[in-house]
């Protein structure tokens, strides 16, 4: 993610982003989270009310993170609620596992896309066999995640090496929007028509290590509050997570935000700033619907 450029020059407090229209303001609140999380080793979750620039921060938190590291590995799954809101097949295995097997593919196929160097400059530290297929110690991280990510039928066994793997390095960053759907209840059942809770899919589970401060990788996410399918409730009360409440937009930051609105051609005219924090309450969201058609309110 870079810097914003507008109008011949550079915003310095901005990125480019697909998630915020005209640029994602670099918010202090964040910085601020990112630097204390350095000192306590714990899991980062942004949380907030819908609209409250969750997201954003997550990708705020990549950017800082892969500028600082460029070599690293980041893991950046941007919706967990993907995986346990039904749209994938699902399956029991002989061992009693519930498999993702197309959802766990598609996972390891965008680690894979998104880290092409530093998954082939970072080896494995054991031999891992599937069946026939086997990767043996000291090989490229990229060569385990290929098996899963070109076969189904393995890419559940192979999910859970990756992310072990993953575990055991520094130079890693594991970054998940929706986050609290992996601590919920999913919208599948087992045979007695029981819902399944995410912790049943092996893929899920795969992710828990990290927010138990049992790996040596940063761990950052944002949770959902737009699905209220999935329940925060655990995720909050986790020991090793800090949970951080994502502040309403401070005067200088509307202002900011307001301006670069105007210099991206988001807005056509200037509208009273004063007014649009009034209207907002300084959800960015919000803040953006009433800057979009202010007349109408």
């Amino acid at each position: 993610m870079s810097t914003l450029k507008v109008a011949g020059g550079v915003a310095s407090q901005f990125l480019e982003s697909p998630s915020a229209r005209g640029g994602l303001l670099i918010r202090a609140a964040v910085t601020s989270a990112l630097a204390a999380q350095k000192k306590s080793n714990k899991a980062l979750v942004f949380d907030g009310p819908s609209g409250a620039g969750k997201t954003c921060a997550l990708e705020q938190a990549v950017s800082s993170y892969t500028n600082e590291n460029p070599e690293s590995v980041v893991v950046h799954v941007t919706n967990a609620g993907e995986w346990v809101d039904g749209r994938y097949p699902y399956s029991r295995a002989e061992n009693g596992k519930w498999e993702l097997p197309t959802a766990s593919s598609l996972f390891l196929q965008n680690l894979l896309a998104a880290n092409k160097k530093s998954t082939k400059d970072l080896v494995t530290t054991a031999k891992y066999s599937f069946g026939q297929q086997q990767v043996d110690a000291n090989s490229p991280l990229a060569a385990l995640i290929s098996l899963g990510a070109k076969s189904n039928d393995m890419s559940t066994d192979v999910s859970e090496a990756v992310l072990e793997e993953l575990g055991k390095h520094e130079n890693v960053l594991v970054a998940i929007d929706h986050v609290n759907a992996l601590f919920a209840k999913s919208t599948y059942f087992n045979q007695k028509s029981v819902p399944l809770h995410a912790s049943h899919f092996a893929l899920c589970k795969a992710f828990y290590p990290f927010f138990e401060n049992k790996t040596k990788a940063t761990v950052v996410g944002a949770t959902c509050k737009t699905d209220t399918r999935f329940s925060d409730r655990k995720l909050q009360s986790l020991s090793m997570v800090e949970i951080v409440q994502l502040p309403p937009y401070t005067k200088g930051e509307a202002q900011m935000v307001h301006d670069m609105y105007l210099e991206t051609k988001v807005i056509n005219a200037p509208v009273q700033v004063d007014r649009l924090l009034l209207l907002s309450g300084g959800n960015p969201a919000k803040f953006l619907k009433y800057a979009l058609n202010p007349r109408a309110f």
